[in-house]
């Protein structure tokens, strides 16, 4: 439920992997939630497809051979109180111990409201609550004996009947992978090298891509970088746009499967302020056009330099009011003769931005 939560994707993990390997021995004839956690905390949790639910506890512990998918950071209790519970649940659903009845294998769906006072002999997972089932209110609880009990496997447990809430609990995660920046609420300028920074703290993915939208929502179809592995940043450089609500997403592969994703909590902005742009056919011949564009007044100085860094001709260098500017090279030096094919280089400066793009002369 947290991975899903956390992670927006749906895993089957194995429950014959707590049965066999948690250290405190807990098996089919009973166990409680701190053995299950503690081996989720130690080693991980692993796929249903590695260690196959076995309905035994003689097997052997295999978790050796399986990668683990998914850690916990850790648990802490949660008091046998309505408004602390609640509380609890707006982070995610809450293990609470239950004591069956008779009764409560033949529920079919309702206010189930039998309170039983002999000691809890079952586990629950709360999951919501409804205030107006019961008369007074009732948990929402997802029971672990298949869809076919209850009310599509959940049921409706009146507050505080056969010690509903008792020796509750809750988990701490982590997000599989977490984008730190850009998180939302920043300007990022055009044309510039931008680090984006993402953490993995619970397990090490195989590779991540990172994706944005121009919308702030999906589709995010816009492509910065796939297949990266074993880093945790990657310098973007910020496309040539203006756009206001822009989201970034980063997902992260595991076993050649999404493990998870992340999103930018707010939209950020990409302005082209005091940026120009170059536009021509590369390689060229005869002449090219060079534009650019800024958004507010300033000087603009454009230069042509060949592959050692020697001038060979300053096109432009006045100033500018804000708008889209072109200016045309036609191959040739300060004096009007033709320059020799090769490798050069158009400097672009307007106020502090710099951008420089590599041209190909064929003659």
């Amino acid at each position: 439920s947290f991975i899903l939560i956390n992670d927006g994707v749906e895993m089957d993990l194995s429950e014959q992997h707590i049965i066999d390997c948690n250290s405190a021995g807990k098996d089919c004839t009973g166990g409680n939630q701190a053995a299950a956690y503690d081996l989720m905390i130690s080693y991980g949790s692993v796929t249903e497809s590695c260690i196959p639910y076995m309905a035994s506890d003689g097997g052997s512990c295999g978790q050796a051979f399986c990668t683990p998918v998914s850690r916990m950071d850790g648990y802490a209790g949660v008091n046998n109180d309505v408004v602390l519970i609640k509380t609890a649940l707006l982070q995610g659903p809450v293990y609470t111990a239950f004591r069956t009845h008779a009764s409560f294998y033949a529920y079919t769906g309702g206010c189930y409201d039998l309170n039983d006072l002999r000691e809890p002999d079952h586990a629950l997972l709360l999951v919501g609550w409804d205030d107006t089932v019961c008369g007074t209110g009732a948990w929402i609880v997802k029971n672990s004996w298949g869809e076919d009990w209850g009310d599509s496997g959940y049921a409706y447990i009146k507050y505080g009947v056969s010690f509903i809430g008792l020796y509750s609990s809750q988990i701490t995660y982590s997000k599989v992978v977490e984008l730190v920046s850009p998180n939302g609420g920043q300007t990022i300028r055009s044309g510039d090298d931008f680090a984006i920074r993402w953490d993995s703290p619970q397990v090490e993915p195989d590779s991540f891509s990172i994706l944005y939208s121009l919308s702030g929502a999906d589709p995010f179809d816009q492509t910065v970088a796939t297949g990266l592995a074993g880093i945790s940043q990657h310098l973007w450089t910020v496309p040539d746009i203006d756009a206001e609500n822009v989201s970034m997403r980063i997902d992260a592969y595991l076993d050649g499967a999404l493990r998870g994703y992340d999103i930018s909590d707010e939209t950020f902005g990409i302005t082209m302020e005091n940026i120009a742009r170059q536009n021509f056919p590369n390689p060229f011949s005869g002449s090219t056009s060079i534009s650019y564009s800024l958004s507010e007044p300033g000087r603009v100085k454009i230069s042509i330099y060949d592959i050692h860094g020697a001038l060979v001709r300053v096109l432009e260098n006045l100033s500018r009011d804000a708008g889209t500017y072109v200016v045309e090279w036609d191959g040739t030096g300060p004096g009007g003769e033709l320059v020799s094919s090769g490798v050069f280089f158009c400097l672009i400066e307007t106020g502090p931005v710099n951008k420089t793009k590599k041209i190909v002369l064929v003659r």
